[in-house]
């Protein structure tokens, strides 16, 4: 494959090593995602509206019943100078609805 056949901008997304699940293997070629966990904290990070989305199905997935079990993934994987008060909102408001 090209070796531009990733964009290098994702790498600005990852915090530390970010850590990963083998999703598909083909010969010479092994397909690695993060995990749900991890996914979870980047997407409440992001915040859009497709963001928020994606959060929903994953709070469902991780079977993740309170704003503050989702904080707890999202700090253990976001350094806390990234950590503002968008990022609770937009966890909590998750939880509105029930």
């Amino acid at each position: 494959m090209d070796e531009n056949w990733l964009n290098d901008g994702v790498k600005g997304f990852f915090y530390g090593t970010p850590p990963q699940t083998v999703i598909a293997e083909f010969p010479g070629l092994r397909v690695y995602s993060v995990t749900p966990e991890y996914m979870v904290a980047m997407k409440a990070v992001a915040g859009r509206a497709e963001d928020v989305r994606d959060l929903k199905h994953l709070v469902k997935f991780l079977r993740l019943e309170n704003a503050e079990q989702v904080l707890k993934i999202v700090e253990k994987y976001v350094p806390p100078r990234l950590l503002v008060p968008k990022i609770q909102y937009i966890v909590e408001a998750l939880f509105e609805d029930e």
